[in-house]
């Protein structure tokens, strides 16, 4: 089940479980390098990794054309 990054602030990232929209706060020190806001990530044991599936490669390119259209509109 991936997590998303909604947030980071003072070292402290607020992650959403994208099945049962539960949050949980976790160091950033404590996920992986290169961890940012909309990262994806799946938790393995005690620790995160980057979701790399082809699920959430397509939702994020989605979201990306969704924010493009936006901009277009917008102008």
């Amino acid at each position: 089940m991936p997590w998303i990054v909604d947030e980071i602030e003072e070292g402290l990232a607020t992650l959403e479980n994208t099945e049962d929209q539960e949050i949980i706060y976790i160091p950033l020190t404590k996920l992986p390098a290169g961890t940012k806001e909309s990262s994806a990530l799946i938790k393995t044991g005690d620790s995160f990794e980057p979701d790399t599936s082809e699920e959430t490669a397509a939702r994020s390119a989605n979201i990306r054309a969704k924010f493009e259209r936006l901009k277009r509109k917008t102008k």
